[in-house]
């Protein structure tokens, strides 16, 4: 069943008593828990809009390896519906040592991939496509290790995808764009390994076309988008920027724009309207 929705991060939580200093896991079962945010709606992931997720799924694909396994010992594909607060994965091994990865996006039809092809297991994630001002685009990671049934360290889905935005503080300039081109100048993540949270696939270079967002209370902002990105170190994309109006022409360009992204924070690029003047940057915690 899909519902409307704002997705700010999942934890994967363990059934049984828990301590400061360790997460003891159920001998069977272990649940991936939805945050009351996501249920009631609240529009966390960005400042700029609520997005209506009624066409889609949550999915989340968890898979279990044991140490040093090239192949899964066990794989599983849920997906979320408003009646359930939970994901329940089946037994789990109460002796050695394993290593979870779980992988949340959003798809159409269950069973399919969408926007990202986890069909190589998800040490090997591949972008298909990529567009603006569609959050669908956003999606989520965790790597934790089981030992002996223990959680060796805490485990929660955080974001793999970056957001982004592009403005202009200029009411006259906006109006007369039509269309946003993003074309990313040097090399452009294009997958993900879950375990090691980082982007393991890079493009030469990569160009998307939309219109114009439209955003009720941020008619300054143009454009959005999400870039695969590490989850612990900045990432810098490099981007030309062309702007047209409606019949096609262009408006503005803006060239060698370089963006910083982090993984947990909705990074807002003002442009500038002034030839030699430098762009503006205003970060946003998801939560904020």
């Amino acid at each position: 069943m899909k519902r409307l929705f704002t997705i700010v991060g999942i934890a994967l939580v363990a059934l049984s008593c828990t301590t400061e200093a360790e997460t003891t896991i159920d001998t069977t079962t272990l649940e991936l828990s939805i945050p009351e945010e996501i249920k009631q709606g609240t529009p966390v992931s960005t400042n700029y809009a609520t997005i209506d997720f009624r066409e889609y799924d949550l999915r989340v694909i968890v898979e279990m390896y044991a140490a040093g396994a090239d192949e899964p010992y066990s794989r599983k594909e849920i997906y979320w519906d408003e009646q359930s607060t939970t994901f329940t994965l089946d037994e789990l091994p109460t002796t050695g040592e394993y290593t979870i990865l779980g992988w949340a996006d959003f798809v159409t039809t269950q069973g399919e991939d969408l926007h990202y092809d986890t069909s190589n297991g998800l040490r090997k994630i591949t972008q298909k496509d990529r567009a603006i001002n569609d959050d669908s685009y956003a999606a989520f990671a965790l790597s934790a290790t089981i030992k002996d049934g223990k959680l060796a360290q805490g485990a929660k889905l955080w974001p793999a995808a970056s957001k982004y935005g592009i403005a202009i503080d200029d009411a006259e300039l906006v109006a007369q764009i039509s269309t946003v081109e993003i074309t990313y100048a040097q090399y452009i993540s294009a997958g993900f390994n879950v375990e090691t949270m980082k982007p393991n696939t890079f493009e030469p270079t990569a160009t998307v076309t939309g219109n114009k967002a439209t955003y009720e209370n941020e008619s300054n902002v143009l454009a959005t988008a999400y870039v695969l990105t590490d989850a612990e170190e900045q990432t810098n994309i490099k981007q030309n920027i062309t702007l047209k109006n409606a019949n096609g022409e262009e408006v503005s360009t803006l060239t060698g724009l370089v963006t910083p992204l982090f993984n947990h924070i909705f990074t807002l690029c003002i442009l500038p309207t002034t030839e030699g003047d430098e762009p503006e940057f205003s970060m946003h915690h998801y939560s904020e």
